[in-house]
């Protein structure tokens, strides 16, 4: 009995009804992909995660550990710089309050909010954002942002994928600070010491971040498209979801949780693969389900990783049969074992959907190829 592995990939997998109504967010194009991102390099001391893409314009300058994450710079890094500079430049079209530039101890509602020139969150202090699940914040600086050693920001019922910091000069976050959102900055993007929250930081000019994988706090950056698809992380949901969006979250694989090293990233649930490699998917059973991305440097033959991407295990470049659609991840299962195992054995790729189904018809789209070793 012949056996055949299927490798599923972008640009999505998608399932949804008839499209009638888009939830109003600032349109972040393609940069919404990125956990960090800098029009110049990134540069930090100590490992660093990013759950999504991480994109440098100059890689020559980029200084990352060995076992942090895979940096890009290609066109898409470009592609999104300009949509960081689109979003910025819808930000500052927006009519907002003018409040002052001394963050600290002010209460805000939901809406868009201006300083003139220059805006701090003095150290010991707190600037406190209430809502609910569905409030949006447009912070717009005139000039540059710091946020001060032990300086908080409090989300009261709201959601960090839904607070825009856009600031036109450099923004710095000093010794435990307490920020969440998602940072647009027209300049640089310096982090010193210990931080706490859930940041998105996309910098059109250098992202230095030093000192802040010391065994608390935070040292892993989140995408804006992984943080609305609702991932616990202080998120949930995607604004009001409703039936007509997509119901499928990472539907193009490209989200992750870490840089798979082998086979088996999509776990188990067992005591040896606790969770997934890619974001928002799962084996149901125990079956082994593979996760491919192109920043995998797992083990493998000479130059060519297990787990990488165009060319891995199931895909020799002996046998390059596999069109992996220009995406960067994508993920194996095997559909049907040959008869080297006792019982029929499948794989499966499954995560829990934005909203329940409900009577109607759904349409559902994905690519999918038969890797270089089927049969």
């Amino acid at each position: 009995m012949g056996g055949a592995i299927f490798l599923l990939g972008g640009p999505r997998l998608a399932l949804a009804q008839s499209q009638t109504n888009t939830p109003i967010q600032v349109p972040l194009g393609t940069a919404a992909r990125y956990g960090l991102l800098s029009g110049d390099s990134l540069r930090t001391n100590s490992p660093v995660g990013v759950v999504g893409r991480a994109g440098a314009a100059t890689v020559a300058a980029t200084i990352f550990p060995a076992d942090s994450v895979s940096v890009q710079s290609n066109g898409a890094v470009g592609q999104a710089l300009a949509d960081l500079q689109a979003a910025r430049t819808y930000c500052a079209g927006l009519t907002g309050q003018v409040i002052s530039g001394a963050l600290g101890g002010q209460t805000l509602g939901q809406g868009v909010y201006t300083v003139a020139g220059d805006a701090t969150c003095a150290a010991g202090t707190t600037l406190t954002l209430t809502g609910n699940s569905a409030s949006v914040f447009v912070l717009q600086m005139g000039s540059n942002l710091a946020f001060a050693a032990n300086c908080r920001v409090v989300l009261s019922g709201v959601r960090a994928c839904n607070v825009f910091w856009s600031v036109n000069g450099d923004v710095s976050f000093a010794g435990n600070a307490e920020v969440s959102g998602l940072v647009l900055s027209g300049g640089a993007i310096n982090s010193q010491g210990t931080q706490f929250g859930t940041r998105q930081l996309l910098a059109a000019a250098d992202v230095r971040l030093y000192d802040i994988g010391q065994g608390i706090g935070i040292s892993t950056f989140y995408a804006a498209q992984v943080l609305a698809g609702g991932l616990g992380l202080g998120c949930g949901p995607a604004l009001t979801p409703n039936i007509y969006d997509n119901q499928i979250t990472n539907g193009d694989f490209e989200a992750y949780r870490s840089c798979p090293f082998s086979v088996s990233g999509l776990g188990n649930g067992s005591s040896l693969e606790p969770q997934s490699d890619v974001c928002t998917f799962y084996s149901p059973g125990l079956a082994t389900s593979d996760y491919f991305n192109v920043c995998s440097r797992g083990p493998g033959s000479p130059g060519v990783p297990s787990v990488g991407v165009p060319l891995n295990y199931f895909t020799p470049a002996t046998w390059p049969r596999t069109a992996h659609n220009n995406s960067n991840g994508y993920v194996g299962i095997i559909n049907q074992a040959d008869s080297r195992f006792e019982t029929i054995y499948r794989e499966y790729a499954s995560q829990r959907l934005v909203t329940p189904l409900l009577p109607g018809k759904y349409y559902g789209e994905f690519w999918v190829s038969l890797a270089g070793t089927s049969k």
